[in-house]
C-alpha cells in the first residue's frame, strides 16, 4: 500500500483468468426479475454510473430467459445448440468471449 495524491492505493495480484473460469461467480441467472428503471434509481446513484456525467446511460434491458419465467436454469432450444456446434466445427463461434477464448476452450 501507498498513498498517492488524491487517495491510499492498494496492489493486489488477482487471478483474473481463474476469475473468468469459476463457473459460481460468472454467467449464473439473476436473482432478480428485471433491472431497475433508470428513473426509478436516485439522483446520486444515477451521477455515480454517469460518472458525474462524463458518460451517458441508456435505459436499455433485455429479458432474456432461456428456461421460462419462473426458471433459474438456462435451457436452449436444440435448433440453437446445434447451430452453436456448427459454428464452432468451422471455427466461426464467438460466444461470450471471442473466438480465441472459444477456441481454448475446445482444445
Amino acid at each position: 500500500m501507498f498513498t498517492g495524491p488524491y487517495f491510499d492505493a492498494v496492489w493486489k495480484n488477482i487471478d483474473c483468468q481463474g476469475l473468468f473460469e469459476n463457473a459460481t461467480l460468472l454467467d449464473k441467472p439473476t436473482e432478480f426479475p428485471a433491472s431497475p428503471k433508470l428513473d426509478k434509481l436516485s439522483k446520486d446513484v444515477q451521477a455515480e454510473f454517469k460518472w458525474s456525467g462524463r458518460a451517458n446511460i441508456l435505459d436499455d434491458f433485455f429479458l432474456t430467459n432461456f428456461g421460462g419465467l419462473n426458471s433459474t436454469t438456462i435451457k436452449w432450444p436444440k435448433s440453437t445448440v446445434d447451430s452453436f456446434q456448427d459454428q464452432f466445427r468451422k471455427g466461426l463461434l464467438k460466444g461470450n468471449y471471442g473466438r480465441e477464448t472459444v477456441s481454448a476452450i475446445g482444445k
